[in-house]
C-alpha cells in the first residue's frame, strides 16, 4: 500500500540521518518483515 511504503521510507531515511549503517537497517526491516508474518500467522 502506498501509506506502508512512504512510512517505510520515512522510517528509513530517520535512521539513517540517526547513523544506522545500511546493513543494521537491512537488518532492522528483516526483523519488521519477519514480525509481520508471525502476526499474520497468529491472527489467522
Amino acid at each position: 500500500m502506498l501509506t506502508d511504503g512512504a512510512l517505510r521510507m520515512l522510517v528509513l531515511l530517520h535512521f539513517h540521518t540517526l547513523g544506522f549503517s545500511p546493513l543494521q537497517l537491512a537488518y532492522l526491516f528483516l526483523l519488521y518483515e519477519v514480525m509481520g508474518v508471525a502476526t499474520n500467522l497468529s491472527a489467522g
